[in-house]
């Protein structure tokens, strides 16, 4: 139980596990999240919490995982402004 715990620690200062360290641990619906929150894809983080909402909730971390909605929207917009910096530079 304190795996996820570390993990969402992990996850909000930056550090996104790996799919094979998260399957070894049998913590795959963290992959899900990890991996929106990288992608910067707030839809596939909203569709993945609600999809696993009563894992979170059992594990008392359904609070924590809706607090990386803020980390994945400044990821998002990172990739935007990369995305629209980048596109002005080559035209």
């Amino acid at each position: 139980m304190k795996v996820h715990f570390v993990l969402l620690i992990l996850i909000f200062q930056g550090y996104l596990p790996t799919e094979e360290i998260l399957e070894k641990y049998e913590l795959l619906p963290m992959w899900h999240i990890a991996n929106a929150v990288r992608r910067g894809r707030i839809d596939e983080l909203v569709r993945t919490i609600n999809e696993y909402r009563t894992l979170l909730a059992k594990f008392h971390i359904y609070t924590v995982v809706e607090k990386l909605k803020v980390i994945t929207y400044r990821n998002m917009f990172k990739k935007m402004w990369v995305f629209f910096t980048l596109g002005r530079r080559n035209s």
